[in-house]
């Protein structure tokens, strides 16, 4: 799979979506990923931390900033 392929599988896996159509050594491989992420011990997210994420990514990105020229 390619960046934008695991990018969109994954936003979709979190909110609940349908994601049988993704082999399943990646389904592994990223179920391995968030086993390790669990293991952490600190810092522990904040509550709500999860939907802020997913919102922020389902706002449009801002117009990048301007520059002047000297």
């Amino acid at each position: 799979m390619g960046e934008l392929e695991d990018r969109d599988w994954l936003l979709a896996r979190e909110r609940g979506e349908d994601v049988s159509h993704v082999p399943a050594p990646t389904r592994l491989m990223y179920s391995h990923v968030e086993w390790l992420l669990a293991a952490l011990r600190d810092p522990v997210p904040t509550a709500g931390w999860k939907r802020r994420v997913l919102e922020a990514l389902d706002r449009e990105p801002a117009p990048a900033a301007r520059v002047p020229r000297s």
